[in-house]
């Protein structure tokens, strides 16, 4: 009998491991992950009792597209429990300069796309078949890390300095996720981030429409259940003084200028998205983002020359009014007309609008203000920032002060924003009057501006210096060429 109760011992010392799960689990949110690893290593239980916690720091995972990383991944997913509750992944491809291999051929050879798909393909069979519940992945996002030597310091050769490295990466790296989630048939469920969260980097039109062309003519359903797309898209860096590519018909034979070609490859992508719509029909939050490539040089005026005997684009073969789950979209750095906006906006159907940095082709703005206040739509409310007629910033007759100073005061700032649409008063706005003072105020906005949404001449493009944040450690070198004896210079910075 006296072996049925509890020792003084037992009682005045209780054991850690006798605790309940929420207790523990709500002790281990305040240590380190180092901490917590070696607490599970305790005992079996309370092992199992914080495993709840640590396991979130194996939700999120960032792979690199190189032969190590990919062995890693697969090895990761296949002996790992922990590693299989993999939900937030980010691929980002990897750019390096052909200088620093040039003398190991066979290194070379696999990081080749050719090479890489397939340990890629493996990697997600390996995450879809021991996944605990086959979930898929929540969200996919792609970006671009800069090469790295075995020291770990960042390098940033002179292709760094061009777009047509950067872009080719970021089409290489599309290219291997899709055709990997192709292969594998790997859910994306929740947000798929097409190198938005980058600045002076986009995935090039022409890619993008090609794979959803083919996703929708196969019908491929990994996106059926995705809730958010955030993509960025440009021209071809390459695009000026050719004929354009195939997909994008309608061009009059002559020359055109760079603001209508960027019209018309949008108005593009804007087909492609209202058609997208029917392949992804639990679709809440848009947002497309345009970056604009200026031309190179000056010789033709900003003219680009087009094939001769296409027609011009039109709206004919878009899909009819549908009723669609859009919640938010947002519209950022497009070259657009009135009429091609307005007919976008009535097929999607959104509730909550977002225009930044829109620039008109054609047609004002009285009209989208009107139709974005209408209520008889289904908006509730919309945001409008730095928008363009041409190239005249709009001032709106609301509270506020512009963000830089001309020589003509301005009425109003440049940015507005309407949250409760019962509520609405009239507005008015206005283009920009007066030259620009140059100020803090005004380079700091320049400068997001062109990090933002382009406009970066070739001989100033640096992707390094617009993408601080992927950098890691505090050295950094920049090398280049001396002008004088042709050497290379090694420049230092915080």
């Amino acid at each position: 009998m006296a072996d049925a109760w509890p020792t003084y011992e037992a009682t005045a010392h209780p054991k850690l491991e006798s605790l309940p799960a929420e207790l523990i689990n709500e002790t281990v949110k305040y240590l380190e992950p180092k901490d917590i690893g070696s607490l599970r290593l305790a005992n079996r239980n309370i092992c199992g009792k914080a495993s709840y916690h640590f396991a979130k720091y194996f939700e999120c995972k960032t792979i690199e597209l190189t032969p190590d990383c990919l062995f890693e991944f697969i090895y990761q997913a296949t002996t790992s429990t922990l590693a299989r509750r993999l939900k937030h992944l980010t691929i980002q491809g990897y750019a390096y300069s052909k200088r620093k291999y040039r003398r190991a051929k066979e290194r070379r050879k696999t990081y080749q796309d050719s090479y890489l798909l397939p340990y890629l393909v493996k990697a997600f069979s390996c995450l879809q078949r021991y996944s605990p519940d086959g979930y898929g992945l929540s969200s996919l996002s792609l970006r671009i890390i800069p090469g790295q030597d075995i020291m770990g310091t960042i390098y940033v050769p002179l292709e760094y300095r061009s777009y047509k490295t950067i872009w080719d990466v970021a089409m290489r790296t599309f290219i291997m996720a899709m055709e990997a989630l192709k292969q594998t048939q790997m859910p994306v469920r929740d947000h798929l981030d097409i190198f938005s969260g980058l600045n002076a980097c986009s995935l090039r039109y022409d890619t993008f429409t090609q794979f959803a062309h083919e996703f929708a003519s196969q019908q491929v359903g990994i996106f059926k259940s995705l809730k958010r797309l955030s993509i960025s898209l440009s021209l071809d860096p390459n695009s000026e003084g050719v004929p354009l590519p195939g997909d994008v018909t309608g061009m009059h034979p002559g020359l055109l200028g760079r603001d209508g070609l960027q019209r018309r490859c949008i108005r593009r992508v804007l087909q492609v998205l209202m058609h997208g719509l029917h392949f992804m029909p639990e679709l809440e939050d848009l947002d497309f983002h345009w970056y604009n490539i200026p031309k190179r040089d000056d010789h033709n005026n900003g003219l680009v020359l087009l094939a001769p005997g296409r027609v011009p684009p039109t709206f004919h073969s878009a899909p009819p009014l549908i009723a669609t789950s859009l919640k938010n979209c947002t519209l950022r750095g497009l070259f657009i007309s009135e009429s091609d906006l307005l007919h976008f906006l009535r097929v999607v159907c959104p509730t909550a609008v977002g225009l930044e940095f829109i620039s008109l082709t054609s047609g004002d703005y009285a009209r989208i203000i009107q139709y974005l206040a209408r209520r008889d739509n289904k908006i509730t409310s919309y945001y409008l920032d730095d928008v363009r007629k041409g190239c005249q910033l709009m001032h709106f007759s609301v509270p506020g002060e512009p963000k830089y100073r001309r020589t003509i005061p301005q009425i109003g700032p440049s940015t507005l924003r309407q949250e409760d649409i019962e509520a609405k008063e009239s507005v008015t706005f206005h283009s920009a009057q007066g030259d620009v003072i140059v100020d803090s105020n005004w380079k700091d906005w320049n400068d997001a501006n062109m990090a933002n949404y382009g406009g970066i001449a070739a001989r100033y493009y640096n992707f390094m210096r617009w993408n601080k944040s992927p950098v890691p450690g505090d050295t950094r070198k920049v090398m280049g060429r001396s002008k004088k004896a042709g050497k290379q210079r090694v420049k230092p910075t915080a």
